[in-house]
């Protein structure tokens, strides 16, 4: 080439200036946080005092089943039979 650029076909002549992209640079920072020890798991509740008709029961044990005979619920309890009374739930005989 000689002579000077004067661009492409002779038209105008000078530099094309392209801009540079932005570039962003993410960093995470991790800071070690020491962790509490978890809280120690509740006491188990109290045994269950003993079956016995008549008493009543703050709660039923596990595993019962709902019955309803003449009108009447009943919770049967491993062989165990309930009726829902003011305050808990009274042992009862089969219905």
């Amino acid at each position: 080439m000689h002579g000077h650029f004067h661009g492409a076909h002779g038209v105008g002549g000078g530099f094309v200036i392209l801009e540079a992209p932005e570039v962003y640079y993410e960093r995470e920072i991790v800071r070690e946080v020491p962790v509490a020890a978890p809280a120690p798991p509740p006491p188990p509740p109290p045994p269950r005092k003993p079956y016995v008709l008549g008493r009543t029961y703050d709660s039923l044990p596990g595993g019962c089943m709902k019955m309803v005979e003449r009108g009447a619920s009943y919770f049967h309890c491993s062989g165990e039979w309930y009726r829902k009374v003011p305050g808990g739930y009274r042992a009862v005989r089969q219905p």
